[in-house]
């Protein structure tokens, strides 16, 4: 992260950390393994209650619940993390894919002299390019998305950020046949950082995590003897969520920088859902926070 250097509601959000002793001391023991270590070190059988976050209470490992809009809003919510008076301001904008990754962001922020400003709404992709008609991770039309993404574009070309990140999930935006289109949203998307590149913005994009569809903590629950059953499989498309848009759009915009952690989630086949004694996943979709701090020495 280092090398890519008006009308919101604006709020300064500093949330403490539940059960910091637990999550620092998992975190550490991660950080002693190398990569392999790290990916082999999914185990076979575990007691569900040593596992940080327990299961029961994994979404309750999300940095902070209330900082976005909501689905029916095209209000924006905007937030400010990391040093509040920093020098550089980075500008955090997309869906949950982008919010989980905020606590390591304001860490990282707040010892560099960075102010974080962040811009979410669930589910709905940073594209204003009008070429088809947003939808959400269900395919379901989503018109608050692009007014959402209209209003965050003239947001930031007020604010003039020096960086602005992205994420997102959604991999697809509805064409004029009603089908659902990957290169509709590449194009979008192509447009969309072009545009605040033109602002004088550095574009920093955060390719999708993995996602393993299936309600992670519940299968852990499940399956605590056999945890194997709750690995999932990159051979499986819809694995990689808006990874493939992400990547094609930054083929055609060169001075976009990629940020991919999959490597530090996976191996080269499987995703597992427990490593160490570190749940990886606190739903179907969504990095557990204690894993997310972990990787800040990666992402610094």
């Amino acid at each position: 992260l280092t090398g890519i250097l008006g009308h919101a509601t604006w709020r300064i959000s500093k949330v403490p950390p539940p059960n910091e002793v637990e999550r620092a001391r998992a975190a550490t023991s991660l950080r002693t393994m190398t990569l392999a270590q790290w990916i082999s070190n999914s185990p076979i059988t575990i007691n569900t209650d040593s596992l940080v976050p327990r299961p029961a209470a994994a979404l309750s490992d999300w940095y902070i619940q209330d900082c976005k809009t909501s689905k029916h809003s095209s209000e924006l919510v905007s937030c400010i993390f990391g040093d509040a008076a920093g020098y550089l301001t980075i500008a955090l904008v997309g869906d949950s894919m982008a919010q989980q990754w905020l606590s390591a962001l304001d860490s990282i922020s707040a010892r560099n002299g960075w102010r974080i400003v962040s811009f979410i709404k669930g589910s709905c992709a940073w594209t204003v390019e009008e070429i088809g008609v947003p939808v959400d991770h269900h395919g379901e039309q989503y018109p608050e998305c692009g007014q959402w993404s209209y209003a965050v574009s003239e947001e930031l070309r007020a604010l003039r950020p020096e960086v602005i990140l992205t994420s997102q999930l959604v991999p697809y935006i509805l064409d004029a046949n009603n089908e659902l289109s990957e290169q509709l949203m590449t194009d979008s998307l192509v447009s969309t950082w072009s545009e605040a590149i033109s602002w004088g913005s550095k574009v920093g994009v955060v390719i999708s995590s993995p996602q393993p569809w299936t309600n992670i903590p519940d299968c852990v629950e499940r399956n605590s003897n056999s945890l194997s059953s709750c690995k999932f499989s990159l051979s499986n498309p819809e694995a990689f969520g808006a990874a493939r848009v992400q990547q094609a759009a930054a083929e055609l915009v060169k001075s976009v920088r990629i940020f991919d952690f999959t490597e530090h989630l996976c191996s080269s086949e499987e995703c597992p859902a427990v490593i160490g004694d570190v749940l990886v996943y606190i739903d179907a979709h969504h990095l557990s926070r204690t894993f997310v701090d972990y990787l800040v020495p990666e992402i610094e």
